[in-house]
């Protein structure tokens, strides 16, 4: 399994299978709380006044390392949001939110978000313990499938969560 971190695939060119025509960039991603699920992707289209573009999902061809594919521009939804129905986390809106384990201990912050390309599913997040654990073991990984919940405030975790397990680390490609 290949997996980007959300901060990798920011700035990733956007490009019509089309014509080969490179649409914009990726700003940030969106995903369902409940089940990890990428719903979109927030694409930067470039020009000083131009608002965000929205590219959902299902028009998405690939997710490679250099770009993201879709068919051809109409797959871009100019101006667009997310349904507030949706209720989609914005990738960028969840970063330094504290985790914290069901019987109440905080284990870290929230660095980043994880994907995998191919299934394009959030499969956990990045930690951040503080700067001299960070420095001294690296920054631990969150599996989604701990997380029992993620608020507004704060993502809450198993209870038998431990940020230095050596199996919470999840391997990033570079």
């Amino acid at each position: 399994m290949t997996t980007r971190s959300g901060h990798n695939l920011r700035g990733t060119a956007i490009v019509a299978m089309d014509n080969g025509e490179r649409l914009g960039r990726v700003d940030d991603l969106f995903f369902s709380p409940t089940n990890g699920e990428l719903e979109a992707l927030l694409v930067d289209v470039g020009g000083m006044f131009s608002k965000p573009s929205l590219l959902l999902a299902a028009q998405i061809s690939s997710i490679g390392p250099d770009a993201v594919v879709i068919a051809d521009r109409e797959a871009l939804i100019q101006n667009g949001r997310m349904s507030e129905e949706s209720h989609a986390v914005r990738g960028g809106e969840i970063e330094d939110r504290p985790v914290l384990t069901a019987t109440g201990t905080v284990v870290g912050k929230v660095a980043d978000v994880m994907i995998d390309p191919e299934t394009r599913q959030v499969i956990g997040f990045s930690l951040s313990t503080g700067l001299i654990d960070n420095t001294l073991h690296g920054r631990p990984s969150l599996p989604f499938s701990l997380v029992q919940s993620l608020g507004k405030d704060s993502l809450v975790v198993t209870s038998d969560y431990d940020p230095k397990a050596p199996e919470h680390h999840i391997p990033l490609v570079k």
